[in-house]
């Protein structure tokens, strides 16, 4: 029916807007912040906020982008997200230690 339609089309939206933002919360998804996991700016250290996080996950809804984005991580390490967010994921409790400390 159409109101199921539509409570389907909400919760897809509501799930793809989770996706998105999840690297929000102070540089954290909920799995980060298990593992002591954060997304942080690579030049100035600050935690990732909403535009980074969308930055780093929109091209997950591209399917041509997640080949490049297998090809990426096996051959340099970084995700292509890191690469246009300008972001890097560094273990919080050694983020003052190589190879995590952000220069500067």
């Amino acid at each position: 029916s159409a109101l199921e339609d539509t409570l389907i089309n909400v919760l897809l939206l509501v799930l793809f807007i989770c996706i998105l933002v999840r690297d929000s919360f102070n540089g954290c998804s909920p799995g980060k912040a298990w593992a002591g996991l954060q997304v942080v700016d690579v030049q100035t250290g600050i935690p990732g906020g909403v535009w980074k996080s969308i930055k780093r996950n929109i091209h997950f809804w591209v399917p041509l982008l997640v080949p490049l984005e297998i090809i990426l991580i096996m051959t340099s390490g970084s995700r292509l997200g890191d690469r246009t967010a300008h972001t890097q994921v560094i273990w919080g409790k050694y983020r003052d230690k190589p190879p995590f400390k952000i220069p500067g």
